[in-house]
């Protein structure tokens, strides 16, 4: 890889410190998100998360959580939680020993990524 490159990979997530410290929850709103993070990897809409077993905020009807995957380069996955009224309720780095340890053996990858929406 292009050490040029590397450095800006790295100076991005190396941000992200001063960008979560940037937004304050009941406070921020997506577009506040947006323009910190800047476009979400996936947007993950309450009706998505019906079936999950933890649903939490993320499955209010009106909710959306925008996942900010900093794979491969990162080590770190954050789901962004904006609840009906537009505001930010929840700001989750979802890559933990906590969730890692609900993922069981042959579930679907979609399946997956949801718990982080909820984690």
């Amino acid at each position: 890889m292009d050490v040029g490159l590397l450095s800006v990979l790295l100076g991005m997530v190396g941000c992200d410190p001063q960008r979560i410290a940037e937004l304050e929850e009941g406070v921020a709103t997506e577009a506040d998100v947006r323009a910190r993070f800047g476009e979400p990897e996936k947007i993950w809409e309450a009706a998505d998360l019906a079936g999950n077993p933890f649903p939490g905020v993320a499955a209010q009807a009106g909710a959306r959580t925008l996942e900010y995957n900093r794979q491969p380069e990162g080590q770190v996955n954050y789901m962004i939680t904006i609840g009906p009224d537009g505001r930010m309720s929840a700001l989750r780095q979802v890559l933990t020993p906590q969730n890692f340890a609900l993922v069981l053996p042959g579930m679907p990858m979609e399946q997956v990524r949801k718990m982080g929406c909820s984690a």
